[in-house]
């Protein structure tokens, strides 16, 4: 029946209304293989008149509420709302649709991927469920004459639906984990701001994570000294470009191209010429809270002497930092220095 339809008694309905049976016999002509028709409807709201006037004919003798079955064409399948002469629900209040039309859009958009048969099992036990008054029960129904295996999407079997819900578990799970890992980087980061505020006389801040502040600059440096061994300027530089969350020790939630060289005036700005050699441990670099030489974790760890920087001198050469003695030299971009990560400034 069409939804434009304008039905107000028994004979308007010949003119406003297609028989089901019409729509089966075009499908069957089109011979597209799998016909499918599905009618939530019941006769509860078609006038008394169309039904008297052929009951006295003898035309509907015996015919209760509800919908007729019909006999599906081969090829074909109709789905009922509800069983043959029982009438279906309709909408809940304040719902758009009815009962089972709810629960067969909520199955096409979900396991679209089942069987036919499986689908329309799942929206017979979905309405079933929120139906359970026997009196009143409402039970869809089928009649089934396919011949081939059809899904309303792409098919997958059993096997195949349990590993997308798996896989969407996972999602959910890794989801999950990363709004946790969030939270505990803003807990992290509250907590290395109330120790820097309270730690305001200090050089350094160790903020828990990987990482270390430098409190005079505000430059980021990596709590490990010494991740990557000695390398080539070129290879150095990549090394830094590419530091991110869950390497050397980082667990602060940084990502690729956070991390780089520091500069020649960065590397100047964090040496300490006073605990130079031959001051011992001989290296230009003081401890956390800037009283004393640096020791080890205090507040960083494998400290070497020669580093890169990212300041170039020419096309074959770059600065690079001896902290044993605090100075800066011009060297050989295929020399091999030590890499020292840092984040933040410019």
């Amino acid at each position: 029946m069409p939804l434009q339809a304008d039905i107000r008694q028994g004979i308007d309905i010949k003119e406003e209304a297609l028989e089901a049976d019409a729509v089966l016999q075009q499908m069957q002509v089109a011979h597209s293989g799998v016909n499918i028709m599905i009618l939530d409807a019941c006769r509860d709201s078609i006038p008394d008149d169309f039904f008297k006037e052929r009951e006295n004919k003898g035309a509907f003798k015996g015919l209760g509420t509800g919908l007729t079955q019909m006999n599906a064409l081969r090829g074909s399948l109709i789905a009922y709302s509800t069983a043959p002469n029982t009438t279906a629900w309709g909408g809940l209040p304040g719902e758009r649709n009815s009962v089972y039309t709810k629960y067969l859009l909520k199955a096409l958009k979900t396991k679209a991927h089942l069987n036919y048969a499986e689908l329309f099992i799942e929206v017979r036990k979905q309405v079933s469920a929120e139906i359970p008054n026997e009196e009143v029960q409402q039970v869809p129904w089928e009649a089934n004459s396919l011949t081939r295996k059809f899904c309303f999407g792409t098919c997958q079997d059993r096997e195949g639906a349990a590993e997308l819900e798996q896989e969407k578990l996972a999602r959910e799970r890794a989801e999950l984990k990363r709004e946790r890992a969030e939270l505990e980087q803003q807990r992290l980061e509250q907590e290395r701001l109330a120790q820097q505020r309270a730690n305001k006389s200090y050089r350094y801040t160790d903020n828990g994570h990987g990482t270390v502040t430098d409190n005079r600059t505000g430059l980021i440096w990596m709590k490990n000294a010494n991740c990557f061994g000695e390398q080539y300027w070129k290879t150095a530089m990549q090394s830094a470009a590419n530091l991110a969350h869950g390497q050397c020790g980082l667990r602060d939630g940084s990502r690729r191209g956070m991390w780089r060289l520091p500069t020649r005036e960065e590397w100047e700005a964090m040496m300490d010429q006073k605990y130079a050699w031959p001051a011992k441990p001989g290296l230009a670099l003081s401890n956390a809270a800037g009283t004393g030489p640096w020791k080890k974790g205090d507040a960083f760890s494998d400290v070497q002497w020669f580093y890169w920087s990212s300041t170039t001198e020419n096309l074959s050469s770059a600065w690079n930092v001896a902290l044993y003695d605090g100075f800066v030299y011009d060297g050989d971009k295929t020399y091999t220095n030590y890499v020292w990560a840092v984040r933040g400034g410019h």
